[in-house]
């Protein structure tokens, strides 16, 4: 019995390919890191003399078609490493699931490629950092989730205190205000946060100049957070309850009538929703051909707006 208990159980043995990076993914990505990157300027360690960290924490930024991480996210790494050199005794903590307006990467066995398992890809392959020095956080889809899952998930079970932050130039002035922000929720402790970026430099400079702008553009409502946020409970209400990532959007099924021949139908079960009329059409129609009405019918919008009504809801329910 007890073999057989743990022959099915997935936690005593991975499955196949469930973190591997597909062969095509590697090739090209093993550049040594004067290829990959410009010399770190010394300064940037220089800035840093003397200093002791728990731990380094490096920002993910990102997968491109093939699964590598993005150039600016290889100089953070490249960083990362100048630094742990100092002490090996200490993690690298790579943070990172995915983007929550883009569909993840998927590996050869289709399992997800998260941003940090490529970043800890990247910095075993290239750099050598054995995999005992490397931890991983995959459940944050931006900075502020980057920030919370790092101290709820790491930093506050280690009791770590004297934390290094890895970032771009780019993204410095936002991950700053973020980290101090989250981490001061946390009063059962006080933080030394420390940050270092990389430089921009050399790095495609209409793709570094849109993200710049996207940065500034989130800084006011950040701000805006930020002052009406002041304890770890308000967060994780607004975090679970406000986030657009991470709150619970409720989808309504219903029934409804097709736009053509007018059955009732499940939405649940086999509603076809074209995309071009925006009509509401079943499977039976669907394969006849039929051209899509210009609206949905009738009988779909008086329940749509019972529903609502019943649910105190001005928002319309998705269609599916």
């Amino acid at each position: 019995m007890s073999n057989l208990i743990q022959s099915h159980d997935g936690w005593n043995e991975k499955p196949p390919n469930w973190e591997s990076i597909p062969e095509e993914v590697n090739e090209g990505d093993v550049s040594p890191v004067q290829e990959v990157s410009p010399r770190v300027d010394a300064e940037i360690l220089s800035g840093f003399e003397g200093k002791q960290f728990d731990v380094i924490l490096v920002l993910a930024g990102g997968l491109d078609e093939k699964g590598h991480c993005h150039p600016w996210v290889k100089r953070r790494l490249d960083l990362a490493v100048k630094f742990w050199h100092k002490d090996q005794s200490r993690y690298i903590v790579c943070l990172g699931g995915g983007t929550y307006h883009k569909a993840p990467f998927l590996n050869h066995a289709s399992f997800v490629v998260h941003e940090s398992t490529a970043c800890a890809d990247y910095l075993m392959r290239v750099h050598h950092v054995p995999g005992k020095q490397i931890l991983k956080e995959w459940a944050s889809f931006d900075t502020i989730a980057n920030a919370f899952f790092a101290l709820t998930n790491h930093v506050i079970p280690r009791r770590w205190q004297r934390i290094l932050v890895i970032t771009s130039d780019f993204h410095l002035p936002r991950s700053r205000k973020i980290f101090d922000w989250v981490f001061a929720l946390d009063n059962s402790r006080v933080y030394q946060l420390d940050y270092a970026a990389h430089s921009d430099a050399g790095l495609d400079d209409d793709t570094i100049s849109a993200r710049r702008e996207r940065e500034a553009a989130s800084m006011n409502n950040l701000e805006r957070n930020i002052q009406r946020i002041t304890t770890m409970e308000d967060f994780h209400t607004w975090f679970f309850t406000e986030h657009r990532a991470y709150k619970y959007t409720r989808v309504f099924f219903f029934f409804a009538c097709c736009a053509q021949c007018s059955p009732a139908f499940s939405a649940q079960n086999v509603l076809i929703f074209s995309s071009l009329s925006r009509a509401l059409v079943c499977e039976l129609c669907f394969g006849r051909r039929l051209t899509c009405g210009e609206a949905v019918c009738r009988t779909t919008r008086r329940l749509r707006k019972s529903s609502m009504s019943a649910r105190g809801d001005r928002t319309e329910p998705a269609a599916v």
